[in-house]
């Protein structure tokens, strides 16, 4: 009869894999939040050129960007006012949250490293009145998908404010319970402040600025 209980001196050691210590770890879901007037837009997109010229990393990944609202044309023009290396970055023909699950074998073909996802409520809620239990599914596919494909997987939104009523409690509970980090984006004139509000797996990180010239700067918090 196979035994249900294993020693751990026989459980394979496995250390967690990350595109940016310690604010986005591989194979796992990462959230950044703000308000419309933050213009979290703007936001994920110089963290994506940043992503993809090797200012967050010494070595550029390949990126999939994902919104469901805006078009790619208008995107490209975005991405190209802040020089991006656009061969570093793509898009789905289809943006709806079934079309990304169906690109996972393309996704891993083209060794995309992260995902960024803007407008994560326009992904998720797919009716008004949506419950929790939906939401979570929802949250629970994306997180499955960062483990699949061992993609970092960055999510946008605008909508899980405190201050705000689009979602409440209930809703908003998912959304900040899977990730295992949180960001908090603020705007300070033309650059963004980002604070680490939650991290699963180590102590958070330093705030750090990201300007308009796509530089990032740290805080020192101690």
């Amino acid at each position: 009869m196979s035994s249900l209980i294993t020693s751990f001196a026989d459980v394979e050691t496995k250390e967690i894999q990350w595109l940016w210590n310690p604010y986005i770890a591989l194979g796992k879901l990462t959230l950044a939040y703000g308000t419309k007037e933050t213009d979290l837009t703007d936001f994920m997109l110089r963290f994506t050129v940043a992503l993809s010229t090797g200012v967050i990393r010494e070595v550029p990944c390949s990126i999939l960007y994902f919104d469901s609202e805006m078009n790619a044309g208008w995107i490209k023009s975005r991405l190209q006012a802040y020089n991006a290396d656009l061969t570093k970055i793509s898009c789905l023909h289809d943006s709806s949250l079934a079309a990304l699950f169906q690109a996972k074998d393309e996704i891993n073909r083209a060794h995309i490293g992260a995902i960024v996802i803007n407008g994560l409520e326009r992904l998720l809620f797919t009716k008004k009145a949506m419950k929790a239990n939906e939401i979570n599914t929802g949250m629970q596919q994306l997180a499955a998908l960062a483990k699949e494909t061992q993609c970092a997987i960055l999510l946008g939104s605008e909508d899980i404010y405190p201050d705000r009523s689009v979602i409440s409690r209930y809703q908003a509970e998912p959304i900040k319970r899977i990730p295992r980090s949180i960001l908090r984006v603020e705007r300070s004139d033309s650059s963004f402040l980002v604070i680490q509000e939650k991290n699963n797996i180590t102590e958070n990180g330093q705030p750090f600025i990201l300007d308009d010239q796509g530089t990032i700067s740290f805080i020192d918090h101690t």
